[in-house]
């Protein structure tokens, strides 16, 4: 059994069968950014713009693919921050497909040293594969860059319209 769920894990490989998923992400707006009193670290709230069509990704050994959004910057007390802000969960083709404006993160960005003021920072689309039978697959799409403000504030928003990148297979 597990020698023909080990050939039938091979056929994924087939040419048919190579996906070529395509992305774009953008920064849409910071709408604050403040002091988390509780947990006494920087915490910012972001909207971003995401576009995906992950459909060449399913095949008969595909179950489902984790879609997520990672922010990553340095400090000069961590020079790896990596915030993972958003995630979703995609079952089928119908589902593979999005194109939305303005989607809110599910978890705010933080900075334990309070270092987020006026960094650097850059948003990854991540998904990992997640196949009937087999080996799963991290890959990277899309980033974006942008930089936090300078200052704290509450409120408004500040729009963050910045060049962002698309990859493609």
């Amino acid at each position: 059994m597990g020698v023909f769920g080990g050939l039938n894990h091979l056929t994924s490989y087939l040419p048919q069968f190579q996906p070529n998923p395509t992305c774009t992400v953008g920064m849409n707006k910071v709408h604050d950014l403040t002091v988390n009193t509780y947990l006494d670290m920087d915490q910012s709230t972001l909207a971003f713009d995401l576009n995906h069509d992950f459909s060449s990704e399913f095949h008969w050994n595909m179950n489902q693919l984790f879609v997520y959004l990672v922010a990553s910057y340095e400090t000069s007390s961590n020079w790896r921050n990596e915030v993972t802000l958003w995630d979703r969960i995609v079952q089928n083709e119908e589902e593979a497909l999005l194109s939305a404006k303005q989607l809110m993160v599910e978890y705010p960005l933080r900075d334990q040293h309070k270092e987020l003021r006026g960094k650097d920072v850059t948003l990854h689309v991540r998904y990992r594969t997640m196949p009937i039978i087999g080996l799963m697959y991290t890959k990277e799409l899309a980033t974006a860059h942008f930089k936090a403000p300078d200052d704290y504030f509450r409120g408004e928003g500040r729009g963050e319209k910045r060049h962002s990148r698309d990859r493609r297979g």
